[in-house]
């Protein structure tokens, strides 16, 4: 049905032709100021008490419009309530993936000094990539499991 038309898909979600997956109008400008806010963290992940304290915004309306925003593929919880922009995982992917395929593993030292992220919120990423099946610990380093699971 994907093939021939009568079904789409969008950021992994199978609708109608007609029905768009988005943000109504009040949303789309909350986007725009939390995407400034990603911007400012450089590649970090960002706590959606963070976002909200930043933003001036109720807690609970953040994180319902985080998880929304999640479900519609702008952003990726890696641990609950600790965001990242889906494109900088699909980045950090592609850069774990040319790692291990070099050197036949990863490590959580690697990556953190890679990324030049504390080691909690390293191991909080790889621990994300080992639950998608991108990749599987072995001792004390990670090895790729499944190197397409993040190809576009």
């Amino acid at each position: 049905m994907l093939d021939d038309g009568r079904l789409q898909q969008t950021r992994g979600w199978i609708h109608l032709p007609a029905h768009k997956i988005q943000f109504n109008t009040e949303e789309k400008s909350r986007w725009t100021d939390i995407l400034n806010e990603f911007e400012k963290a450089n590649g970090q992940a960002i706590w959606v008490r963070d976002m909200a304290n930043a933003l001036a915004i109720d807690e609970s309306i953040m994180r319902n419009f985080m998880y929304k925003a999640g479900k519609l593929g702008y952003l990726t919880p890696i641990v609950k309530d600790r965001f990242f922009l889906t494109e900088t995982i699909y980045a950090y992917a592609r850069l774990i993936k040319q790692i291990a395929e070099e050197k036949g593993k990863v490590s959580v030292n690697e990556v953190r000094d890679k990324l030049n992220f504390g080691r909690k919120l390293t191991v909080q990423l790889m621990e994300y990539f080992d639950r998608m099946g991108f990749l599987r610990r072995k001792g004390n380093d990670h090895i790729l499991r499944d190197k397409n699971v993040f190809d576009l």
